[in-house]
């Protein structure tokens, strides 16, 4: 079967990661129940900064800042409602449906695959290991957008045309071509001595195991990379698939001794942005913004399942296992770069006994974070306006700086709120909606409990 295209493979790892987060962060059965009640502020224990995670390539290109002020003036003008056959495109204007087809979308992916080529063959020539890596793993081609799409009908009752569909010669020279961009990724990753370089060849063979990805190893990632929680645990992962109970147990004890917890989120993105020259076209950063959020969100998931298997409400009735389950959750609660290595550090607190003022205070910390991020959410027809492009490009470049942590906190210093405030605005639009919920069985809508 053809794999989906970039942008459904986005929203499916987005997905799929909002999800995680949001069964993590509801608790786990084990837990101890946790007050919603607010707590004051100051209850928050103050979190290490985020360290910062190395961008190659040229800083922050100052056309951005012009382009933000063009997409605030036509967020202005545009501020009439959409119908329900119109998107607002940014630097076009609205666009219409016509003859009540479908729009029309084609500019979006004719200005994305241009942009992407070019962002790639300058990738490639950058002195930087990072970027070139970047530009292997950016050749990735998934196949046409249609690909996964059902399949056309036929007969007499039919009225749209059939889409052109790939043909095995095609297909075949599409795998060829990325077994070799694989390949080429993991031949760099054997002679770097940089923990991001390898963490993504590693990642993408995860991904599309074979060929020279054999000469790969947790061993060797965890050996570039021995600060990084992230690392340790993809040993234990592995050892865990092996049965080696000896090498799980030393991976989780020395992941527990780690500085950070870091999966490296977002660099591909922000990389990629940050690579497109001055002036690019809002659109077109948008589509390259789509395309590598696409890719790299196929990329492997790390050890976390084996982690909270082995630091489970059984496990950690042993006194040596919840000690090291317990140094994991103050490093994964407190220095890690990821919501979800947070959500997970969360979670093993609860398990571990911590104390339910210290799981309500980091509840409140995540509660005004998600509030905080709702802006960034599309509404219908707005995907390729002008400030929404501006928002996801911030967001990207500060995630890709700062970590995902590091970026949702300067939200919440954007919103001029405290995290109490926002905290409880964020409680109080849940309950609204579960009690529409309530009120609309046949709506089809399930709440979710608090």
């Amino acid at each position: 079967m053809t794999p989906p295209s970039n942008a459904t493979r986005a929203t499916v790892g987005f997905a799929v990661v909002a999800l995680l987060l949001a069964l993590v962060w509801q608790g786990t059965p084990d837990a101890p129940a946790v007050p919603h009640d607010p707590v004051v502020v100051e209850a928050i224990e103050p979190a290490a900064s985020a360290p910062l995670i190395p961008m190659p390539g040229p800083p922050l290109i100052e056309g951005f800042a012009a382009l933000y002020g063009e997409a605030a003036s036509a967020a202005a003008a545009a501020s009439a409602p959409l119908a329900a056959d119109e998107i607002e495109v940014c630097g076009i204007g609205r666009v219409k449906a016509k003859g009540g087809q479908p729009l029309d979308r084609s500019l979006f992916t004719t200005a994305g695959d241009a942009a992407h080529r070019r962002l790639v063959a300058a990738l490639a020539q950058q002195p930087d290991e990072l970027a070139r890596a970047t530009a292997l793993l950016l050749q990735r081609d998934d196949g046409p957008s249609h690909a996964n799409a059902p399949q056309a009908c036929e007969g007499a009752d039919c009225s749209a045309p059939a889409e052109p569909q790939e043909s095995d010669p095609q297909r075949q020279a599409r795998v060829g071509a990325n077994a070799s961009q694989r390949d080429a990724l993991a031949q760099m990753a054997v002679a770097t001595r940089s923990p991001a370089v390898y963490t993504l060849a590693w990642r993408a063979c995860r991904a599309n195991p074979g060929g020279a990805c054999q000469m790969l190893s947790t061993r060797q990632l965890a050996t570039l990379d021995p600060t990084n929680a992230d690392a340790w645990l993809e040993v234990a992962s592995e050892a865990d698939q092996r049965g080696e109970t000896g090498l799980v147990d030393e991976a989780l004890y020395r992941a527990s001794k780690a500085s950070t917890a870091d999966l490296r989120w977002g660099q591909v993105s922000a990389l990629a942005l940050r690579s497109l020259p001055p002036g690019t076209p809002a659109i077109e950063r948008r589509a390259v913004m789509e395309r590598a959020a696409g890719i790299e969100s196929a990329l492997a998931m790390p050890g976390l399942k084996t982690l909270m298997q082995h630091c489970d409400a059984t496990a950690v009735r042993d006194g040596n296992r919840l000690q090291v389950c317990a140094d994991l959750a103050e490093l994964m609660a407190r220095r890690s770069t990821s919501l979800l290595d947070m959500a997970i550090g969360q979670a093993l607190g609860a398990r571990v006994g911590w104390p339910s003022e210290r799981l309500q205070a980091l509840r409140l910390e995540r509660d005004a974070m998600s509030q905080a991020m709702k802006p960034m959410a599309i509404a219908t027809g707005t995907e390729w306006s002008c400030a929404q492009i501006e928002r996801e490009t911030k967001w990207a470049l500060d995630r890709g700086q700062f970590g995902e942590i590091g970026a949702a906190r300067m939200l919440i210093a954007r919103t001029g709120q405290n995290v109490a405030a926002l905290a409880r605005q964020y409680n109080d639009d849940r309950a609204a909606a579960s009690a529409r919920a309530a009120s609309s069985p046949a709506s089809g809508v399930v709440a979710l409990a608090p």
